[in-house]
This record gives structure tokens, C-alpha cells and sequence, in this order.
């Protein structure tokens, strides 16, 4: 009698990255009518205008670019992780396109899913784009994942008094609330 072989968690996982790949990927919405309001500074190499002004939502790339990628994720996120420098360098390649950051910590990764999108926003708002950015690479190259967050030994290294206030206060909460609430609206 032949034995029976259980399927492996590999098509599972692939099928995934897979959908969130795709999933990111439904995300690119027009925006050839992007007003300055909504625009934020890049970092992308490809840009040479200005910011006009910084701040959430947070966007990597070009401020003109035709198409913007709207990425919900989750800081702890082993799959997210997996994707953050697959979808820079995508950005990096494709000035017609930028990529727009969402906060979506899920509940299986808290406490500690909310305590990284609290660095990366105080991050941003002490320090503009380029420092949100380079958090959330900080974040995703530091962090245990699934949940068990950054560990104890690992303090930012560019933690500033204005970060520290942040972090004190309520208005990173606010913000991935208000995240959170897009999502849960267009789905």
C-alpha cells in the first residue's frame, strides 16, 4: 500500500505573496489629477521637484507620478517584510508610478504591530519622508516578526527629543486609526 503525502504549507504561503502582490497591485489608482495637497515628498533618485509639503499619507517616489501603489500593511508582518525592498526597488525603476504607505497592524501582532507604526509615524513627523522611510526599513530589518516586535536591546538609533514627545502623545494613534478606517471602508 502506497502512502499518502500531505500537501506542504508552499502553495499556501506562494499563494499568499502571491495575492498580495496582486493585491498591491489592484491598489495602483490614477492619479493624473494629484493635487499639491496630496503630494509628499519622494525618495525616489528620479525626483527633482520639491516637496510640496510632507506628512501623511506618506509617499515613496515621484510627487508627479501617473499611478500611485497604496500598500496596507503590517510592521510585524513576515510577508510584508518579505515584499518592502521588492516593491522599492519596483518604485526605484517605474517613475510612473509611487507608492503610498498604510497602516494596517493586524490584531494577531499586537502589541507590538501599533508600537512599530507609532516609531515610523513619529519618525515622519519629527524628521519628514525620508526619515518615515528609512524607519520602516529600520523596522523591518530589526524586528523578531509575528508579532513579538523590535527587541528590548534594540533602541532606535535616531530617537530625537521630538520623536520622544511624539511618542508620549496620542497623535500617532490617531493616524492609524485614521488608516485603518480607509481600510476597513473600501473593503
Amino acid at each position: 500500500m502506497r502512502a499518502i503525502r500531505m500537501p506542504s504549507t508552499l502553495p499556501f504561503r506562494a499563494l499568499l505573496v502571491g495575492g498580495m502582490i496582486v493585491g498591491a497591485l489592484l491598489g495602483i489608482a490614477a492619479s493624473t489629477n494629484r493635487s499639491a495637497s496630496t503630494a509628499v515628498s519622494p525618495l525616489s533618485s528620479n525626483d527633482t521637484s520639491p516637496p510640496s509639503r510632507e506628512g501623511p499619507p506618506w509617499l515613496y517616489g515621484r510627487i508627479e507620478a501617473r499611478f500611485s501603489v497604496i500598500e496596507y500593511a503590517d510592521l510585524e508582518c513576515p510577508y510584508c517584510r518579505a515584499y518592502f525592498p521588492v516593491l522599492k526597488r519596483w518604485v526605484d525603476v517605474h517613475p510612473d508610478v509611487n507608492w503610498q504607505w498604510r497602516h494596517l497592524p493586524l490584531a494577531m501582532h499586537e502589541p507590538a504591530a501599533t508600537a512599530d507604526a507609532r516609531l515610523a509615524e513619529c519618525a515622519g513627523e519629527a524628521g519628514g519622508t525620508e526619515a518615515f522611510w528609512k524607519t520602516i526599513a529600520w523596522i523591518y530589518a530589526n524586528t523578531r516578526g509575528g508579532g513579538q516586535g523590535l527587541p528590548r536591546d534594540m533602541p532606535y538609533p535616531d530617537l530625537t527629543p521630538a520623536m520622544q514627545r511624539c511618542l508620549a502623545s496620542n497623535r500617532p494613534n490617531a493616524l492609524i486609526r485614521v488608516h485603518l478606517a480607509r481600510q476597513r471602508l473600501t473593503t
